[in-house]
């Protein structure tokens, strides 16, 4: 499983309220995906240098997911966007 995965696995483990703002598809996905991380998993995930960034662009990516939304560009995200594919 790819970070994206991962941190939407750790957010709806660490933040109550952002597994009570699932949406239908995402709580049957999360299912599929492993559901909510252990303490061991996400003692795990935090030790990750990309920890942070995986986080933040998780919670963009969720907060994109509204209709009629207007948001950024991707030049707003470059910085992080360069920082991860340098890591690769």
């Amino acid at each position: 499983m790819g970070l994206h995965v991962e941190a939407k696995r750790y957010l709806a483990a660490s933040d109550a309220d952002y597994r009570r703002e699932l949406s239908t598809g995402s709580v049957i996905s999360l299912s599929v995906q492993g559901g909510p991380m252990t303490s061991d998993e996400r003692a795990s995930f935090e030790a990750l240098p990309l920890f942070v960034d995986a986080v933040t662009l998780r919670r963009a990516d969720d907060q994109g997911k509204v209709d009629g939304l207007i948001v950024d560009g991707l030049e707003e995200w470059m910085k992080v966007v360069r920082r991860v594919a340098l890591s690769q």
